[in-house]
C-alpha cells in the first residue's frame, strides 16, 4: 500500500487509513488459511483486524499505544465512532497490550486476562554519572510518531534549547513534522 496515511485527523486521512484497511483486509483474506494471529497496532490496522475476526474467526492482538481519538484531538460528535470502534476493537481481541499501567483507566473495560502492559520505556534504574566525556554534549535521540501533544516533544524541544550540552535527534512522522527545521529531522 504506497498512499501515505499521515498522522492527523482530517478527512483525507481519514479515506486513506480506510484504504490500509481494506488493503490489509484483502491481502490477510487471502492468507486466512495460513495465519494463526494477527497484530493489530492502534486502530490505524484494527479495524481490517476486527473484520478478519468476523469474518474467518482468525484471533488478533491489539497494541495501543493512545486512545485514537485523545490523540488526534477529536471531540463531540468526531470522536463517538471512534471511541464505538475502539471499544469493539478491545472486546473482541485476544489480547490487548498497552504500553503504560496508567493507560488502562483510557481504555476501560479491559479484562484483566487478557490484558499485558509493555512498557515503551522500562522503569529503570539511572546511571550514577552522564555517559558522555566531560564538557562533550549529551546526545538524546526520538524515533516515533511528532505529535504535538501526548509525547514531551515540546517539553524536550524547550528544554533542549535552554541547555546548550544538550543535543536531540528527531525521526519519524506526524502533525509537527512540517513544523520542525528539516536539519533537525532524521
Amino acid at each position: 500500500y504506497r498512499a501515505p496515511a499521515g498522522y492527523s485527523s482530517r478527512a483525507g486521512t481519514g479515506l486513506r487509513l480506510i484504504g490500509l484497511n481494506l488493503f490489509a483486509l484483502r491481502r490477510m483474506w487471502r492468507m486466512r488459511r495460513e495465519l494463526t494471529l494477527v497484530h493489530a497496532v492502534d486502530l490505524d490496522t484494527a479495524a481490517s483486524a476486527l473484520a478478519l475476526r468476523l469474518l474467518a474467526g482468525v484471533p488478533y492482538v491489539y497494541d495501543i499505544y493512545d486512545s485514537y481519538p485523545d490523540s488526534r484531538g477529536l471531540t463531540g460528535w468526531v470522536r463517538r465512532p471512534f471511541d464505538w470502534l475502539e471499544r469493539k476493537v478491545i472486546a473482541r481481541a485476544a489480547m490487548v497490550i498497552i504500553a503504560d499501567e496508567c493507560r488502562v483507566a483510557q481504555h476501560q473495560p479491559i479484562p484483566p486476562e487478557r490484558l499485558m502492559i509493555v512498557e515503551n520505556v522500562p522503569d529503570a534504574p539511572r546511571p550514577d554519572r552522564t555517559p558522555t566525556a566531560p564538557g562533550a554534549a549529551l546526545r538524546i535521540a526520538y524515533l516515533g510518531t511528532l505529535e504535538a501533544r501526548y509525547r514531551g516533544l515540546e517539553d524536550m524541544l524547550a528544554l533542549v534549547e535552554e541547555r546548550e550540552e544538550l543535543e536531540f535527534d528527531i525521526g519519524g512522522g506526524g502533525a509537527v513534522r512540517t513544523e520542525l527545521d528539516p536539519a533537525d529531522l532524521g
